[in-house]
């Protein structure tokens, strides 16, 4: 597992630029961060930046301050960070599952293209999380962060000055039909897709601890806590 780590996430690491300009505040700040010799204060082009946590900072510094500054280093706790998530997986997938379960984990992590590409930038996106651009939901599954949903909405497709059109029941020429139109239906929308999304996430709800009754999914609810619980202690056997 470490081997195929080593290949997918630190091979070619210094081989591009950082043209990314994500990847220069992450790699300037902390150039600047060991050059003035400021580890608390995070500056880019010598003023001050306080938009991120200062950990990334830290760890792409302590890479400088070892390795020297160059690309390899900066993004080196990003491909470290692959490393330690990979491993990660493979350790849960053989403590709950199986020895063949953990391999076949840790490897779809290490193979996987967004990780492999966040692992190759000085980005933050691995060792820290500071956003939640995936909306709370990777592959699937929860990452632990909140849910987020982004909707979209499309104009009603008419116009106050109707385009000519065809009657389909006479097949005559007919000017097309006017449909009210909101100067912004976004408040109206909210309420909708806030209701569409309390109903699918009840309806997952349902699938995984459903019952007759409220007192019944809570009652499940608890009982998968405790589980979820007693495997991360190790004092629950596990079901093979």
């Amino acid at each position: 597992m470490t081997a195929l780590c080593l290949v997918t996430f630190f091979a070619g690491l210094g081989r591009s630029a950082i043209g990314d300009a994500d990847e220069a505040f992450y790699a300037q700040s902390a150039r600047e961060m060991v050059e003035q010799g400021d580890w608390i204060t995070p500056h880019y082009n010598y003023e001050y930046r306080f938009q991120k946590p200062v950990f990334f900072y830290w760890m792409v510094a302590v890479a400088y301050t070892v390795a020297g500054v160059s690309e390899t280093a900066a993004r080196f706790p990003s491909a470290l960070a692959g490393l330690a998530l990979a491993l990660m997986t493979w350790a849960i997938g053989r403590r709950w599952v199986g020895a063949s379960a953990g391999v076949v984990g840790g490897a779809i992590v290490a193979t996987s293209f967004g990780y492999f590409t966040i692992a190759h930038a000085s980005l933050p996106d691995l060792p820290a999380r500071p956003s939640n651009n995936a909306g709370g939901l990777e592959g699937g599954v929860t990452n632990g962060q909140d849910v987020r949903v982004t909707g979209f909405m499309k104009p009603i497709a008419t116009l106050m000055n109707p385009l000519r059109s065809v009657d389909l029941t006479t097949m005559e020429n007919a000017p097309a039909a006017i449909e009210r139109s909101d100067v912004c239906a976004v408040p109206a929308a909210a309420v909708v897709g806030e209701a569409m999304v309390s109903l699918v996430l009840a309806d997952a709800l349902l699938e995984k601890f459903g019952g007759d009754s409220i007192n019944e999914i809570v009652r499940h609810f608890a009982a998968t806590a405790a589980q979820v619980a007693a495997r991360l202690a190790g004092t629950h056997p596990v079901e093979r």
